[in-house]
């Protein structure tokens, strides 16, 4: 038992030890990661516009032209 918890507590200090001397790779990871739960949350957001906003109104707030055009 106590050497399972020493292996855990090794592996814990080398992920440290590894954050911290390279910052910018976990910074690079976080913001990705940020990015990907935007994404997530906007996506979320025009599906749920989606079923209660008719199309004109959804078009309108992203700037799309819903002008017809006669051929």
């Amino acid at each position: 038992m106590l050497e399972k918890f020493r292996q855990v507590r090794d592996q814990i200090e080398a992920k440290i030890r590894h954050w911290l001397e390279h910052p910018e790779e976990e910074l690079a990871t976080l913001q990705e990661e940020r990015e990907r739960e935007r994404q997530q949350r906007m996506r979320a957001l025009h599906q749920e516009d989606g079923r209660h906003a008719p199309a004109s109104a959804t078009a309108e707030r992203e700037g799309i032209s819903m002008r017809v055009v006669s051929a």
